[in-house]
């Protein structure tokens, strides 16, 4: 009984001393701007390493922000929204394995997740628009979505119908 005892309280004593520590400090905060809103990044570093750890993450999320935002005139959703429903445009490794997973995930729920719903939430007119659009427009927006109407194959994407956008 005493040995029973004695195991299970080493196999204890082992399994606290292996658990991760839990953190003593609080995180450091920054706020960073990324594909039209605020993001905030809590890291749990010295402040030297936070630093450091801050400007990595920052520059990743503007290389992220410089391909997927629909709302900078240069990155490669605009170029899309732009021209794939007047011919198959031509993207980057990165955003092929985007909208590989998007049209995944798509086809998983439904179309309860579509990433072909730009010409909807452009009816918005984020960030300065204040008056929500009337159902008229958003009927005619619905008409333009659809993950089926997008196609991807070999690097290239193109829409089906013209009008239509990607929102990611």
């Amino acid at each position: 009984m005493k040995t029973r005892i004695l195991v299970g309280a080493a196999g204890l004593l082992l399994v606290f001393y292996l658990l991760p520590p839990t953190p003593t400090t609080a995180p450091i905060e920054k706020y960073h701007l990324a594909m039209g809103t605020v993001v905030r990044l809590a890291i749990y570093a010295d402040e030297d390493d936070a630093s450091e750890l801050f400007e990595l993450a920052a520059d990743e999320l503007d290389r992220i922000d410089s391909l997927m935002s629909r709302f900078s005139s240069a990155s490669e959703v605009n170029a899309i929204n732009r021209l794939a429903a007047d011919r198959p445009v031509a993207v980057s490794g990165d955003m092929a394995r985007v909208l590989t997973r998007s049209l995944w995930f798509a086809r998983l729920t439904g179309g309860a997740f579509d990433p072909t719903l730009g010409a909807l939430t452009g009816l918005w007119g984020f960030p300065d628009a204040r008056v929500p659009p009337g159902d008229a427009q958003i009927d005619s927006a619905l008409a333009l979505t659809g993950h089926a109407q997008l196609e991807l194959a070999e690097n290239r994407v193109r829409f089906l119908r013209r009008g239509m956008g990607l929102d990611l």
